[in-house]
């Protein structure tokens, strides 16, 4: 009788498979060997990672600018000679409230995964709008007061405050419509206190 009990749970156990509804590679076992499990229970954690996503949260400011099929730039400090191309494949239709900031979730696929790993912290660029030939600075030289924005030039040792008019803008370079010209000198302030017609110096190298 025993033997006949031993075969039969041989034949249940040759019959005992565990099918994912999705193919990948298991990331993560919740389970424990000769652990006893019930139905319905998550045994791994199975990952497609020839498709990778990233889920971003964006300002309710920036969401407007934000469509699906936009192409963005991913980066990682743990690669940083690698860029990784993405597109926009799901704004959430809620906003959340989080730290304070009032936020959007978005979700981009990797075109290719590369070297990125699951839980790699990534930098990411959207493409929102494109131009080419046009004068850009760095924000930090753009001062903003009473709704106008300013850069103070470089002239005959002097800081001379200029207005001009922007427009599209990335997270470090914002263009120039007028008010400058190319090969004008422009005085980044770092905090500085500068006033129109103040003298300046140019730093020596």
């Amino acid at each position: 009788m025993a033997q006949e009990e031993l075969t039969l749970a041989r034949v249940k156990l040759s019959k005992l498979r565990v099918i994912s509804p999705q193919s990948g590679v298991v990331i993560a076992k919740k389970i424990e060997d000769g652990q006893a499990v019930g139905l319905g229970e998550p045994l791994f954690v199975v990952a497609d990672i020839d498709s990778l996503e990233i889920e971003v949260e964006i300002d309710e400011v920036d969401i407007p600018k934000v469509k699906v099929g936009q192409t963005a730039i991913i980066t990682s400090e743990g690669l940083p000679d690698c860029e990784f191309k993405a597109k926009v494949v799901k704004i959430a239709p809620q906003a959340e409230i989080k730290e304070n900031a009032t936020v959007v979730k978005t979700t981009l696929r990797l075109n290719s995964s590369g070297n990125l790993k699951i839980g790699n912290q990534v930098d990411v660029k959207i493409i929102t709008d494109r131009k080419s030939d046009i004068l850009t600075l760095p924000l930090g030289a753009l001062i903003e007061e009473e709704g106008k924005s300013f850069v103070f030039v470089y002239s005959g040792g002097m800081a001379k405050k200029e207005e001009v008019t922007t427009g599209i803008s990335s997270i470090d370079q914002i263009e120039i419509i007028s008010g400058l010209k190319e090969g004008d000198e422009i005085i980044i302030p770092h905090g500085l206190n500068l006033r129109d017609q103040d003298r300046v110096r140019k730093k020596t190298k």
